[in-house]
């Protein structure tokens, strides 16, 4: 679990910085972050249910 969140962290970090350069490309960003976190979280879930 702290590994995803380092790799989710990591990504929104690149994220920033790409949209730092690139200034326009932050909606695509937000709703990029907003689906990998939504991965995370229903993959949680869904192995939480498993076990």
């Amino acid at each position: 679990m702290k590994f995803k969140l380092f790799v989710l962290s990591v990504f929104a970090l690149w994220c920033f910085t790409v949209n730092f350069v690139f200034i326009g490309s932050c909606h695509t960003c937000n709703e990029t972050i907003q689906f990998h976190t939504q991965n995370l979280i229903s993959t949680n879930v869904i192995s939480t249910n498993i076990n």
